[in-house]
């Protein structure tokens, strides 16, 4: 039996009361997943794949308290808005991680903003609340020299995005 739930539009059915519909003006329909444990819920269906800037396929995973839902589509509406910009200190990110691990194109030169540009990859944006309780929208991506091979130790590069701030903070996992 569904049940009806209303946030951001008209109401609809879903399924499972563990599911609920938020209907988004910029976003469209998306339907989020309550959490067993807190009051954490994660987008399961709707905006998975979007483009960002020139990356056509990006992974979209969004993970917040339910009471921040209409927060995290103004931060991720934000960070899309200005995607030239973020994508730059995505790359600026990329970049320093090069310097920092000595890292070289195939020839063995240096690797520059323009070879980042052309190399880096992003796969992932994901909007989550941080341990300090802000939302943040972090950018996953890897690097590859002129030739392919992988960088940075195959690790991802992390960019997040400090929603209140425009501040970025780097990471590397994997």
């Amino acid at each position: 039996m569904g049940f009806l739930r209303k946030y951001f539009g008209k109401e609809k059915e879903i399924s499972s009361p563990e599911r609920f519909l938020v209907e988004h003006e910029r976003f469209g329909n998306c339907v989020f997943e309550r959490g067993k444990d807190g009051d954490l819920v994660r987008l399961v269906e709707g905006i998975s794949r979007i483009p960002f800037g020139k990356y056509e396929d990006v992974e979209l995973d969004m993970e917040v308290p339910e009471g921040r839902i209409g927060e995290a589509f103004q931060c991720l509406g934000h960070v899309y808005d200005g995607q030239e910009k973020f994508i730059n200190k995505f790359y600026e990110g990329i970049r320093s991680f090069c310097e920092e691990w000595e890292e070289t194109d195939s020839r063995g030169n240096d690797i520059t903003m323009e070879t980042v540009e052309k190399n880096g990859s992003l796969f992932r944006i994901q909007v989550r609340e941080s341990w300090r309780g802000n939302l943040i929208v972090a950018l996953r991506g890897m690097m590859s020299d002129d030739a392919g091979k992988d960088l940075l130790g195959c690790h991802s590069v992390i960019a997040e995005i400090n929603c209140e701030t425009d501040e970025v903070e780097y990471d590397l996992e994997g």
